[in-house]
This record gives structure tokens, C-alpha cells and sequence, in this order.
């Protein structure tokens, strides 16, 4: 098995659990333990994968940092609306 099937395979399962923990919660929880979860990846794989899976692993982070930047700000919005 490859590391780019197996990271691709921890992240899947990653998500199913975290699916499964907040199905009650807001959406917005979900989104950060994902995030929070790509981090974890990075930082543990980073050394072992290549160079062609590491911009690609960039690029998720970075969409789920402006969906995190999204979710913080609307809640900073609303908590200083009220």
C-alpha cells in the first residue's frame, strides 16, 4: 500500500468519526475537527511523502484554513452584532 492510499485512508476514517461525534452539533465543528485533522496529517507525513502529494495536501489545508477563517469570522461577526 502506497503512503499517499494509506494517508487518503486515514483521512476517510478521520472524517466517518468525526461525522459520527458532531451529527448533533453544528456544522462548524466539523469543519474545524477536520481541519485540525489535515494539520495532524501534514505534520506527521510531511518527512515520508513526495513532493507532488505535499502541494496537494497544501492545497486542502488551505481551502479548509478559508473555511475555518469563514466560520471564525461569521462567529466574531454575530458575537459582536449581539
Amino acid at each position: 500500500m502506497l503512503i499517499s492510499e494509506k494517508i487518503t485512508l486515514f483521512i476517510a476514517i478521520w472524517m466517518v468519526i468525526i461525522f459520527f461525534l458532531t451529527i448533533d452539533t453544528i456544522p462548524e465543528i466539523f469543519f474545524i475537527l477536520i481541519f485540525i485533522g489535515l494539520l495532524i496529517v501534514k505534520v506527521f507525513t510531511d518527512r515520508y511523502t513526495p513532493t507532488p502529494l505535499r502541494i496537494r495536501m497544501n492545497i486542502f489545508i488551505f481551502l479548509f484554513f478559508i473555511v475555518f477563517s469563514l466560520i471564525i469570522g461569521k462567529r466574531i461577526i454575530s458575537f459582536l452584532i449581539i
